[in-house]
């Protein structure tokens, strides 16, 4: 089994949901006709593969728009390209109005592609979507293109019966009739031809070429063990702790901080699941290897030119030393100097462009994600990153101090002081990512910056408000500063520990000789 074929097995663990729509679907129809639909035959073939799958007849612009939500929460949709209305059912046959047929024509997928409109938008830049429209249409390429000119997104890729983004993949196919061969003399359309027992396969095989790689693989691993899980984590979270949460809530002084503490409990035992699941198969990394790592081999320029090939790979990865400088000497003979050159050259083996892969995966697991929408409003809290004139800042405010902000002190706006560490090229603290470069804290206690905010009224904190593309922040004397991002809390408490530390070394005035017999 290679590594897309693993990659399929995790998709295929994880895809449940299936939706169809075909105003066709439950009128009988000799499938041999253009147009018709069997949706027991859809649901079999689906059934055979333990999917899910919806089949929808809309019969009204009505039931269209109705159906709207639950095609937000398929895994795949696949849509019927004319949707056909005035074509209705009589006793049991499809009654096939040619006259309004043929007033239709200009109008032909104007609800699919709304549909299509509604989804691709909700998709955003961040939700992955697999939509197919099945069709008894024989111009596949026209209708890809109308598809096409109606997003009027550059970001969409044109190919045959194809429209793919990063995160959106839009597929053609013609249905199949009969034995007979489609499209004659069209061979390349000819495998664009798919009956009702193949869609499985193509759905699972189009939504693993959107995701598959190490960590696409790890996370729909975990999600399905977090879904296969729901019955074990609702045991945890089981009603009879209701009164001990509600007295917890009645105890605090601020009830806001009631949520954030089942957010820890709950994000804990997700975290507990994950480490006690296997999400990693152990030979997931030779199979990348051999799928990503030519046999021949190419070279690399590090330091010095290196050949990297398979073999060489999978001795790197499978080495039993525990140092990479000894790693890399072993499998290469390249000696290396400065242990930070290491993991560079370890990420250029297998990818160019090195030091911006390794900067995304830094920010992975320095900075905290947004997953809410984008235009939640952002705060001021302990690990938040800011830009002011140029210059760069952490904020590093006890948490406990960043909110349960008075509003109002001897009947004035209160304002609260805040404390910030500048982040600059060359530092004693640890390094940060920020706006694509590398940043290290100044640990130095005189240059540390104090500035005063004034609290939000509703909220009791100080929260940064949108204006166009930037986010932003006035303190007391109108200097503007920007939100760039918030590090994880461990981050942000290794920040504060290390200039603590920093505070509370002892001067003091000993013999010089023990002082340097000492060292």
């Amino acid at each position: 089994m290679n590594f897309f074929e693993m990659s399929k097995s995790v998709a295929d663990k994880f895809l449940q949901n299936i939706v169809f729509v075909d105003e066709r679907a439950y009128i009988e129809s000799d499938d041999n006709q253009q147009q018709s639909f069997n949706a027991k035959a859809v649901s079999d073939a689906f059934a055979s593969k333990q999917k899910l799958c919806t089949v929808f007849a809309p019969s009204s612009q009505e039931d269209v728009e109705r159906c709207l939500p639950m095609l937000l929460k398929a895994d795949v949709v696949v849509l019927d390209w004319n949707l056909d209305f005035q074509n209705v059912e009589v006793d049991g046959q499809a009654d096939v109005d040619d006259e309004a047929d043929a007033d239709q024509d200009d109008s032909r997928g104007q609800h699919t592609i709304n549909l299509i409109s509604q989804i691709v938008e909700n998709a955003g830049q961040d939700k992955m979507r697999v939509i197919i429209v099945y069709t008894g249409e024989t111009d596949l390429k026209k209708i890809t293109g109308e598809i096409h000119a109606s997003l009027n997104d550059k970001a969409f890729k044109f190919d045959t019966c194809k429209l793919s983004s990063t995160n959106v993949c839009i597929l053609v196919r013609a249905k199949k009739h009969g034995e007979d061969v489609q499209y004659p003399h069209l061979p390349e359309l000819q495998e664009m031809v798919c009956g009702y027992s193949e869609l499985p396969d193509l759905v699972l095989e189009e939504f693993t070429r959107m995701v598959y790689g190490l960590l696409p693989d790890y996370a729909l691993n975990a999600m399905t063990v977090i879904r296969e899980s729901t019955s074990k984590i609702l045991g945890v979270f089981s009603r009879e702790m209701d009164a001990a949460y509600l007295g917890h809530q009645v105890a605090i002084p601020e009830k806001e901080d009631g949520p954030r503490l089942l957010a820890e409990i709950f994000g804990g035992s997700i975290k507990e699941l994950l480490l006690d699941s296997q999400l990693i198969e152990e030979n997931w990394v030779d199979e990348w290897i051999d799928e990503h790592v030519p046999v021949e081999g190419r070279h690399v320029a590090i330091k010095n030119a290196v050949l990297l090939n398979r073999e060489k790979a999978h001795r790197l990865f499978n080495s039993k030393k525990t140092s990479l400088k000894d790693k890399l000497s072993e499998v290469f003979g390249e000696t290396v100097k400065h242990e930070k050159d290491a993991p560079i050259m370890a990420t250029a083996l297998f990818v160019d462009n090195a030091e911006n892969i390794n900067k995304r995966f830094a920010e992975l697991t320095q900075m905290r994600n947004t997953f809410g929408p984008v235009d939640s409003p952002k705060k001021m809290n302990q690990g938040t990153i800011v830009e002011s004139s140029g210059n760069y800042y952490v904020c590093i405010q006890p948490r406990c101090d960043t909110g349960r902000i008075k509003v109002k002190q001897d009947g004035q706006r209160a304002e609260c002081q805040f404390l910030f560490l500048p982040l600059q090229e060359s530092g004693n603290g640890p390094a940060v990512i920020v706006d694509d470069k590398v940043l290290r804290v100044d640990n130095t206690s005189h240059h540390i910056m104090i500035t005063a905010f004034s609290p939000n009224e509703d909220a009791h904190e100080i929260v940064f408000r949108k204006e166009g593309e930037r986010i932003l922040v006035l303190d007391k004397k109108e200097t503007v500063f920007e939100w760039k991002g918030e590090l994880k809390e461990l981050q942000s408490q290794r920040i504060n520990t290390a200039y603590t530390t920093e505070l509370s070394r002892v001067g003091l005035d000993e013999s010089e000789w023990l002082r340097l017999n000492g060292k």
